[in-house]
């Protein structure tokens, strides 16, 4: 009987070392490509212990819903023009609460009264800007609303401002803000507006 140099009968020391560490080392092989190509298809791995497809304890981000309304800054807040004492006036909606400049320097809007020469009121960007947009009666009196007359139909002046009407402004430091007319008597003497603002959304 012929005995090899392993001690094992007909079978050459080559199988041996085949068996043993070549078929492993090809297993671990094609158990990495596997696991590489399902990532690559956007197959992500299972989830770790403890872990959900949300994360950690199943919790999702805290995000803002689509629709949701932006933050409110202040309002609805009152003022009052007096067009006795002065025919224009600049207004600053970014401080808190709507506030009177002696001039356009950081104003959002200008208000004026020109009764005497244009029969009716208006408003204005500071400097003739692109900040106003008219509201809709069918819209509401909400920033998302605002913010998309904004985007639909800005414009620097808007004239011949009467009781109920409203307009959105777009402030110096991005915010959305509406104005609301609350009374405009005859003449254009006192102006009384409301004002809200959010932040931009």
């Amino acid at each position: 009987m012929r005995v090899t140099q392993s001690g094992r009968q007909g079978q050459p020391r080559w199988a041996w070392w085949f068996v043993g560490i070549v078929i492993p080392v090809l297993g671990l092989v094609v158990t990495l490509y596997v696991s590489t190509s399902a990532r690559s298809d956007g197959v992500d791995p299972p989830p770790k212990t403890g872990e959900t497809a949300n994360g950690v304890g199943g919790k999702e981000k805290q995000g803002t819903a689509e629709g949701e309304t932006s933050k409110k800054v202040f309002g609805p807040r009152e003022l009052t023009f007096d067009f006795k004492q002065d025919s224009g006036f600049h207004v600053e909606l970014d401080v808190g609460e709507p506030m009177l400049l002696q001039d356009d320097q950081g104003a959002d809007l200008a208000v004026s009264n020109g009764a005497a020469r244009w029969k009716y009121l208006r408003l204005a960007g500071p400097r003739y800007e692109d900040v106003l947009a008219p509201l809709p009666a069918s819209a509401s009196a909400a920033g998302k609303d605002c913010q998309r007359a904004l985007e639909r139909n800005l414009t620097d002046l808007l004239e011949g401002v009467t009781p109920g009407q409203r307009a959105c402004i777009a402030t110096s430091e991005g915010r959305v803000a509406l104005m609301e007319v609350v009374s405009a008597p005859v003449g254009g003497s006192r102006l009384k507006v409301n004002f809200t603002v959010w932040e931009s959304p």
